[in-house]
């Protein structure tokens, strides 16, 4: 099944907010996402803009999380301007160089772009090319209570088919019931609440990041099983069964995000923050389907980089 790619705008304004506008008339809809890195916006600022539902808005959210402040709204179509000014003036001082505005929705392309310029004051122009980021780097291990997170630079982002291939290579390692860290803890019966991995972005560079929630005396112990289980990835051997399967998972969620204008703003928002191109969400899914075992290996040497036993490790009591 090919995902067929609707008309869309991609510019950056003066200021340097990215805006990502894209064309989706299932239902009057519009829906607004803003990632931007986290200078000096408080949670008041955050009630604030969260209390302005009341001026017709669904469900309007700000959420600080580690760097970044990511910002979500949906509004009628024709409240698009209104919604930015909105969002503008609430958090305008908070807005950096390096946000992303993405508009998702039932919305003329070009005027929704002059919407957002002159919301955030700033006439468009085509945006950058995203900067490199650095190879992959030693593995940096946190462990707060029955919290682990284990995390990487990835390398920086290539073709799409190098894409598929980490995003495949990442449900191998954790993204789901049957991968390896998940057979690991099921037959060392060591006890987890939760258990990913994932990919995200920090600062702007794309990372790999694999985290366990367990008791917090079973941190230390969590962490080994996640640690080895990275080593014999390192090392091991590689099936094309073991492939088709994680590919059969992920291709299903990656054409799950067209279902709705709101998973694809998500889905969005997240794919620019990581340095890709907007419209590689549209050849992913296909792409995905023609993964190879020499890809996979590939994308575990993109992701994990340099051994695990060179660690940086950060331990909160």
């Amino acid at each position: 099944m090919n995902v067929e790619r609707p008309e869309f705008r991609d510019v950056d304004l003066d200021s340097g907010i990215r805006v990502v506008v894209v064309t989706d008339d299932r239902v009057p809809l519009v829906e607004v996402r803003l990632r931007t890195p986290n200078h000096g916006v408080t949670p008041a600022v955050i009630q604030r803009f969260s209390a302005s539902g009341s001026q017709g808005y669904l469900s309007p959210q700000a959420i600080i999380s580690g760097y970044w402040l990511d910002v979500q709204a949906s509004a009628l179509a024709h409240w698009n301007g209104r919604l930015l000014r909105t969002l503008s003036g609430v958090l305008g001082a908070g807005l950096v160089p390096d946000s992303v505005l993405v508009i998702v929705g039932s919305v003329d392309l070009d005027k929704a772009v002059a919407d957002a310029a002159s919301a955030f004051e700033g006439s468009p122009r085509r945006p950058k090319a995203p900067s490199a980021v650095g190879p992959p780097g030693v593995f940096a291990v946190d462990v707060t209570g029955g919290n682990v997170a284990l995390r990487t630079a990835e390398a920086p982002p290539g073709s799409c088919v190098s894409e598929a291939a980490r995003t495949v290579a990442t449900a191998i390692i954790g993204g789901h019931e049957e991968s390896r860290l998940g057979r690991r803890f099921r037959r060392t019966a060591t006890q987890v609440y939760r258990l990913d991995a994932a990919r995200d972005a920090l600062r702007g560079a794309p990372e790999f990041v694999v985290r366990a929630v367990t008791s917090p005396d079973s941190a230390n112990e969590g962490l080994h099983q996640v640690m080895e289980e990275i080593r014999n990835t390192q090392t091991g051997i590689l099936e094309q069964e073991e492939i088709n399967t994680a590919a059969t998972l992920v291709r299903g969620q990656l054409l799950s995000i067209f279902d709705s204008q709101s998973t694809l703003a998500d889905r969005l928002i997240r794919t620019i923050a990581m340095g890709r191109a907007p419209e590689d969400m549209w050849h992913l899914p296909e792409a995905i389907t023609g993964v190879g075992i020499g890809d996979v290996t590939s994308a575990f040497h993109e992701l994990l980089g340099r051994s695990i036993d060179e660690l940086r490790c950060t331990t909160h009591e």
